[in-house]
């Protein structure tokens, strides 16, 4: 079954659009009429990047050893996170994967 992407209005005239498996285009079509949606469009949907890249060990030491120094200096976490950060965006190191997942995992998650 193939992704596909597409556009549609409702009954209402309401602009509709998403992404559904189906068999074929046709098929798509014909489960979206069953759901009163007069299709407008219907494209393969694009394939979704890798979301994460591979995290080097020295870029995973580095920012290891740096968060090690500031915690044990007696920094809050959050700040530690937002020292790496700026370090990241003013000195441009390689571990910016590392910073965005520990950063979305306090500041969005809570921890």
């Amino acid at each position: 079954m193939t992704t596909y992407a597409w556009v549609g209005r409702t009954r209402n005239g309401q602009l509709v659009k998403g992404e559904r498996t189906a068999e074929s285009e046709d098929a798509l079509g014909a489960l979206l009429k069953r759901e009163q949606i007069l299709v407008t469009k219907i494209s393969a949907a694009a394939k979704k990047e890798e979301r994460y890249r591979r995290i080097s060990a020295r870029s995973l030491a580095i920012f290891t050893r740096q968060f090690s120094v500031m915690v044990d200096a007696g920094l809050p976490l959050v700040q530690c996170l937002e020292l790496q950060a700026v370090c990241l965006v003013v000195y441009g190191f390689a571990v910016f994967a590392m910073h965005r997942y520990a950063l979305r995992r306090v500041f969005v998650n809570g921890g």
